[in-house]
């Protein structure tokens, strides 16, 4: 970005009307230098303005996901009055900053070769949460193997709301104090990163920017990960914060890193244009097409009030459509029998069929399910290829419990289990997590890989209810045990006990066995109003299990994430209940997950997590004992 020429700064290319584009070919060259023999592909673009506003424009719009820059920093008078363009950047962008110390730059010879991490310093804010940082931690930490420090400082010697000053001598509070701040850091941290054995947890008494960079000094620190909060006008004009200490004083390469739910905060904006986040939807007429019989809960009617939903004013065009197609016989098969496809096949011929008592066809419901595998088997294909973020196909009949043999519970063909077979068998996956929140357990999920240890099988769900299956015990077979997780819960669990058990057991679960993908079983039956199920979960609760997923798939597969229609039978509630889906897969908003983890009822949860903990410690390091739940209103051991 070649700045307006301007004493101050140092700089002396400005573009006027009928200049020769001199700024612009010397840029040229420069980038042609600095990218000889680099071995990736790349792009000049040259812009004329601040360089501040033009990346933070220029990011978005070409969906950047790291912004790399060098710091050459400021002293004096300069520094007091203008800051740096680092400095500025990492204020006000949106995307993890990059900054490089001028003079580290690896020589040319070594352009191919990658230089490990070895110590990683994490800055640790127990005032805010921490995850976008836990999750560059476990990225680099898989990468490559470093050693993570996860550090606290604390600048008072008093914090009156952890400890009574009056509560001993001087040295003692101190001490109980900073080892209080210990144990909350080492809690806070995901089960993933605790137990692994290259980590360092510490607290620093002192001011927070000189002590990090002491500490860098001391523990040849390779790379800092510090969070950055935007900041308003008025403290622009205020001294600098821990992270513009670092970025001027470090002696090592920083990565700042926005907290996810800044976004609309920084945008300044009400309504985001999110193109760096793009979210598919599959929808078709033709799914309206599969009739069931008059008062039959699983009707045309609940598709019709998602898909106005959908045409609203604030949701129209902000999706990306997957224009589903019919899946092909061999798709089919990977998982049904010859002799199931035939049966529905045949339903095309029949006016009304009923395969079940309660799951009923008509001639469009072949083309119907067909298109709903299909549906799903595209969104799968470009969420995976990166096409798109995440997805969420809104499609019926339902799948969970159709079986390999038979159909039941609504659903024709499993949907699900037939787009984790694809993305196994075609797209070469090795490990697919499957997460079923609907209010019945999905059985036919579940036996269909009860004996695959390349799927892992998660499902929460009211207990007893239909199906009747799904109990704590059923692990899995053979060389799929340990694969197949269930929670079966009494009625009455709400939005926090529902948030805190993926949080506190799906989580961990799943940064153990890191999927490639992760595709959920999504029904809304489990609402407080739906005429099913006995749950009390809100538009809030779905929208803290989105977020607490969309956290993981982070963590664990560069946030691969496909949704799929099953139950959800009150067509009054179910739109407004999925647009807060929407909402969260798209960015639109971000729910402050903590707060609503603190909600649960800690003797509903510890029901519910004592009883699976015990049944799949055997076969998950991140369950063994002891495993402690810690939240601000209660503690659970197991």
């Amino acid at each position: 970005v070649c700045y307006p020429r301007n004493p101050l700064h140092g700089t002396a290319v400005s573009r006027r009307p009928g200049e020769p584009d001199g700024p612009a070919e010397h840029a040229q060259k420069q980038i042609r230098k600095l990218m000889e023999g680099c071995p990736v592909s790349w792009e000049p673009v040259i812009k004329y303005g601040d360089p501040v506003d033009e990346i933070i424009k220029f990011a978005p719009d070409r969906n950047v996901s790291l912004v790399v820059a060098a710091s050459y920093g400021l002293s004096g008078w300069k520094r007091i009055l203008l800051g740096t363009v680092v400095e500025q950047l990492a204020r006000a962008l949106t995307r993890p900053l990059l900054v490089v110390r001028s003079g580290n730059e690896p020589d040319a010879g070594d352009a191919e070769t990658e230089t490990p991490l070895k110590n990683i310093l994490i800055c640790c804010d127990l005032a805010e949460p921490s995850d976008p940082l836990f999750g560059y931690a476990l990225k680099f930490a898989h990468q490559f193997g470093s050693r993570m420090h996860f550090i606290h400082t604390v600048a008072a010697p008093l914090d009156t709301e952890i400890v009574d000053p009056t509560a001993g001598p001087y040295e003692e509070v101190q001490q109980t104090l900073q080892d209080q701040l210990l144990e909350r850091l080492v809690g806070s941290l995901p089960e993933k990163l605790r137990t692994m054995p290259d980590v360092i947890t510490a607290v620093i008494p002192g001011i927070a920017g000189e002590k990090l960079t002491a500490y860098a000094l001391e523990n040849d620190v390779d790379l800092i990960i510090v969070g950055v909060r935007p900041r308003t006008t008025f403290k622009k004009l205020l001294i600098g914060s821990t992270t513009e200490t670092l970025l001027r004083q470090a002696p090592c390469e920083v990565l700042t890193v926005p907290p996810v739910d800044e976004t609309a905060a920084v945008s300044g904006q009400k309504d985001i244009d999110h193109k760096d986040r793009k979210t598919g939807i599959v929808r078709d007429h033709r799914y309206l097409n599969h009739l069931t019989a008059d008062g039959h809960p699983e009707s045309r009617q609940r598709l019709e009030a998602i898909y106005r939903m959908l045409d609203g004013a604030d949701m129209s065009d902000r999706f990306t459509e997957i224009p589903p197609r019919k899946a092909e016989t061999d798709e089919l098969l990977l998982v049904h029998t010859p002799e199931h496809l035939s049966k529905i096949t045949a339903t095309q011929e029949r006016e009304h069929y009923a395969l079940t008592p309660d799951t009923h066809t008509s001639p469009g419901s072949f083309e119907a399910a067909s298109l709903a595998v299909g549906g799903i088997i595209e969104a799968v294909s470009m969420v995976a290829t990166g096409q798109l973020s995440n997805a969420f196909a809104l499609v019926r009949p339902p799948g969970h419990h159709a079986e390999k043999s038979r159909a039941m519970g609504y659903c024709l063909f499993n949907n699900v289990a037939l787009a984790a077979m694809y993305a196994r068998k075609v797209l070469g996956m090795s490990r697919i997590l499957i997460v079923d929140w609907d209010v019945h357990h999905g059985n036919g999920t579940q036996h269909i890989f009860e004996q695959d240890d390349t799927v892992l099988f998660f499902s929460i769900h009211q207990y007893p209810h239909f199906p009747g299956t799904g109990v704590y015990t059923e692990a899995g077979i053979g060389q799929g045990e340990g694969f197949t997780v269930n929670v079966p819960i009494s009625k009455r669990y709400g939005d926090g006990e529902y948030v805190a058990i993926f949080e506190f057991l799906l989580r961990p679960l799943a940064l153990e066995f890191h999927p490639e993908l992760i595709i959920v079983s999504a029904g809304f039956d489990i609402h407080t109003s739906d005429p099913l199920g006995s749950m009390r979960v809100t538009a809030r609760g779905f929208a803290g299990l989105t977020r607490s997923l969309m956290e993981t798939a982070e963590a664990c597969c560069d946030g691969k994430l496909v949704f799929a229609l099953e139950g959800g039978y009150n067509r009054k509630t179910i739109g407004d209940t999925l647009r807060a889906v929407l909402n969260e897969l798209s960015g639109t908003t971000c729910c402050d997950i903590s707060k609503i983890v603190a909600q649960a009822k800690r003797k509903k949860l510890a029901y519910a997590l004592k009883r699976s903990v015990k049944v799949h410690r055997q076969y998950w390091k991140c369950l063994s004992e002891p495993y402690e739940v810690k939240c601000s209103s209660y503690k659970i051991r197991v």
